[in-house]
């Protein structure tokens, strides 16, 4: 059984065309027929219809309302104790990251990652202290009514 080289030396020497890409069993029907095997018509590929580009309109940004600000109004409306006790949790949290930010054995990704945090416990930490500042001037207020 001669090998695919030993047929392409073959065809050479027949001096044959369009050998060099064709498997082993035809190249072996090429040498034997003198002809190459019947070429498969490649695939047409299916042209899609352009669709019209979409077009984009703007839309001013909406207002969205942080989940955390939706949980300290609510919290608000209840009790200033759980406000104050969610103060001293984002305080501690703060830290926390501040200290990780601070820190010699953390990476640079940490340290950044740590910084961006810090900024959103200030958010949450001034949202709660206002939170806990209305709930007392309405306490105030509703006692004056009395």
């Amino acid at each position: 059984m001669p090998t695919i080289c030993e047929l392409q030396i073959e065809a050479k020497k027949k001096g044959l065309k369009g050998y060099s890409k064709l498997k082993k069993s035809a190249l072996e029907r090429f040498v034997k027929e003198g002809k190459s095997a019947p070429k498969k018509e490649p695939k047409k590929k299916e042209t899609k219809k352009k669709e019209e580009p979409k077009r984009l309109t703007f839309k001013p940004p909406q207002a969205k309302k942080d989940e955390n600000q939706e949980k300290i109004e609510n919290l608000s409306k209840n009790s200033i104790s759980k406000l104050k006790k969610m103060l001293d949790i984002a305080i501690k949290n703060k830290k926390a990251v501040s200290d990780l930010a601070a820190g010699k054995g953390s990476t640079d990704a940490e340290k950044k990652q740590a910084s961006k945090k810090i900024n959103t416990f200030d958010e949450k930490i001034n949202n709660i202290r206002e939170a806990i500042m209305s709930v007392e001037k309405k306490k105030k207020l509703e006692k004056k009514k009395k």
